[in-house]
């Protein structure tokens, strides 16, 4: 069994970007592609995103944002071309982190010592390190102003995978900047489970603790508050699905990161 780090933040993945809701709002799911060549438009960009002209699309997205920069469905199409140009593959992501498909939530086993969590300075699982934070950074960018009111309301405030989309971001962000705070790419710490609830910041490639230097408590305060909005952006999401075991499992483990955080 993989680190519960890694199977929460796959459990997240599939929780937050695979599931989807209803309405067809997913940053990983394709549109049905409309017919004919249109202007550019939210349809026609939906278009080019179907048939694979990911950079078209996005070129699309950004002309729309910029003659209306409150458009909901702009920022939120930018945001799925983005995912599909830059290649992510959370099905690689998930296969290479736990070894099969979908994990199950799994808390840390009293006890058992588990070692480094992130097997990779630059690739931990298969997902470059960089690739990982310009995605957290742009679904913030651009979905965040939809949470928070600032857009049109065509895709509503508290749209599904809309928060739940940014409970993830927040998610990855709060951990790189705790393993990568230069955010350069190259992990310079890592994230070391001593065993019986024991986890720790470490150097990258050693087992010495760093939780005491000055700078390292500057950085956690700014993880937490990343982990703290991931747990209020999942809440809305959870709210506006109805709940369930699985929305319970993700808030669980946001506050298991949130408690390694302060530990480490």
């Amino acid at each position: 069994m993989k680190k519960a780090l890694f199977l929460g933040i796959t459990l997240a993945c599939v929780a937050l970007f695979v599931g989807g809701c209803s309405k067809g709002f997913n940053v990983f799911a394709p549109l049905t592609p409309a017919p004919g060549t249109l202007p550019v438009s939210i349809s026609n960009a939906a278009n080019a995103y179907a048939a694979g002209d990911y950079a078209g699309a996005m070129a699309m997205y950004q002309q729309l944002m910029a003659s209306n920069p409150q458009s909901s469905e702009a920022k939120y199409g930018y945001v799925k071309s983005y995912v599909k140009s830059v290649g992510l593959d959370i099905g690689t992501f998930l296969k290479n982190g736990t070894g099969h498909g979908a994990p199950p939530f799994s808390a840390p086993v009293a006890g058992i010592a588990k070692g480094p969590v992130l097997d990779s300075q630059t690739d931990p699982f298969g997902i470059n390190v960089a690739k990982m934070q310009n995605l957290s950074n742009n679904l913030i960018t651009y979905l965040g102003p939809i949470a928070d009111g600032l857009c049109d309301g065509v895709i509503p405030a508290n749209d599904v995978d809309v928060n739940a989309s940014l409970a993830f971001a927040y998610l990855l962000r709060g951990v790189f900047k705790v393993v990568d705070p230069a955010s350069t790419g190259v992990l310079q710490f890592n994230i070391y489970d001593f065993g019986n609830g024991n986890v720790k910041v470490v150097l990258w490639g050693k087992t010495t603790i760093v939780s005491s230097n000055p700078l390292i408590a500057v950085i956690k305060s700014s993880a937490l508050a990343d982990i703290d909005k991931a747990i209020g952006y999942l809440h809305v999401a959870n709210t506006t699905a109805g709940g369930g075991t699985i929305w319970d499992s993700v808030a669980n483990f946001l506050t298991y990161v949130r408690g390694a955080i302060v530990a480490g």
